[in-house]
């Protein structure tokens, strides 16, 4: 489950709930231990092309090309994959990016850089957030306690701490178009976001602005997710379902727990959020694939990951969408697949090895790494030891002699 949930949603009791609902409808996709990034670095990126990460034997950063010549010289103490023609690299005290000509395009002075979204990285330095464009441009001061990356043209941002933070959004422009004013608050998707109306303990508090801060549909709610796929799921009275852009409930609020729709299909919980099982639903509200699952997670390239059994033996296998079983649930861990790979561990968290597994159950990549990272744009980085290192889909290790 990504961090940011919880930062977004300062509300004690009901926020607890839904940590303990994620932690199962989000079971093979949330972050865990094998997943933990650097200091400096969040969300990284994987490789988009030609040019690789590689340490040498110095502990110094830089990059080959696929035929494993040098083209950026080993001289960062750390470095992550180019996204969009970009790559975030850390020198000395601080981070910034370079481009495939190993050009500095924005300077080394910050404390965090995350990747481009819709055109803008979110940085921070001196404890503070802001928004830096492509070519270094400071185009948000880092004046912000938090910021998230943009979505459909806005980026949530927060002042204050926990106790006292509010919510607004940017555009990208640097602008404050919707001041800091809400406790609760969801990315922008198609046009509207979700957020606290009114009093955060009053009935009904959660509804949808639009992009001038105006209230979308006068529906409120006790909770609310973002939309996704034309669809966003909504809680009353305790239980979960779907509105449509209208604002309409087109899928009755029923179950316990549901996801946002994804490649067509939602998530929903049947029963305790401790004991309850998981199946799908479509855009219709079909029970498409009966909830008896332990855990779930989203349809991606078309099979989504289950998890069967119980917590003292629990395995992890995929489902295709007619509910299907076409990779037995034999796992201790997986991840969504990725360029038709999905990444596997056998063995415990403490003891265990990662590798991949094709979409027939073939293990293409064994399971000897200590550490793995899905793979993205035809790359994944391992680990063994102390050493951490790329691989392409055939499981070639691109190391620096």
């Amino acid at each position: 489950m990504n961090a940011c949930v919880m930062e977004r949603r300062y509300g004690g009791f009901y926020a607890v709930l839904f940590l303990l609902a994620a932690l199962c409808i989000y079971g093979c996709s949330g972050t865990s231990s094998e997943e933990k990034e650097p200091a400096g670095k969040q969300n990284a990126a994987y490789a988009d092309g030609d040019l690789i990460p590689v340490e040498n034997h110095d502990g110094k950063w830089g990059f080959l090309d696929k035929g494993g010549n040098e083209v950026i010289p080993c001289r960062y103490d750390l470095v992550y994959p180019f996204s969009d023609g970009l790559a975030c690299v850390e020198y000395k005290t601080g981070w910034g990016f370079v481009d495939k000509s190993g050009k500095e395009v924005v300077p080394c002075k910050y404390d965090q850089v995350n990747d481009f979204s819709e055109g803008f990285a979110r940085v921070r330095k001196g404890g503070e957030w802001g928004f830096i464009n492509r070519g270094g441009k400071e185009i948000v001061p880092c004046k912000y306690d938090e910021a998230w990356d943009f979505s459909d043209g806005m980026a949530m941002v927060r002042k204050g701490d926990v106790n006292s933070a509010k919510l607004g959004f940017v555009n990208q422009n640097g602008e404050e178009v919707i001041p800091c004013q809400y406790i609760v608050a969801r990315d922008f998707s198609d046009g509207v976001a979700a957020v606290n109306v009114g009093n955060y303990w009053s009935h009904g508090r959660m509804g949808f602005i639009d992009k001038n801060g105006n209230e979308a549909f006068s529906h409120r709610y006790d909770d609310a997710l973002g939309f996704s796929e034309g669809f966003a799921a909504v809680r009353k009275d305790g239980k979960w379902g779907f509105i449509d852009k209208s604002g309409k409930e087109v899928i009755s609020c029923k179950y316990s727990a549901v996801s946002s729709f994804s490649d067509g299909m939602a998530r929903v919980l049947k029963g305790g959020l401790l004991d309850g099982k998981y199946g799908y639903i479509d855009k219709n509200g079909n029970e498409v694939i009966p909830c008896k699952y332990e855990a779930c997670g989203s349809f991606s390239e078309g099979l989504a990951c289950v998890r069967t059994g119980d917590k003292y033996n629990e395995k992890w296998g995929f489902i295709d969408k007619s509910g299907n079983e076409v990779l037995p649930c034999k796992y201790d861990f997986v991840r969504d697949f990725s360029c038709g790979l999905s990444l596997v561990r056998e063995g415990s968290l403490r003891t265990g090895r990662y590798g991949f597994v094709n979409k027939t159950g073939k293990l293409v990549v064994p399971c000897k790494y200590d550490y793995a990272k899905p793979f993205k744009d035809g790359l994944a980085r391992v680990g063994m030891g102390m050493r951490l290192y790329y691989i392409d889909v055939t499981g070639k290790e691109y190391i620096k002699n």
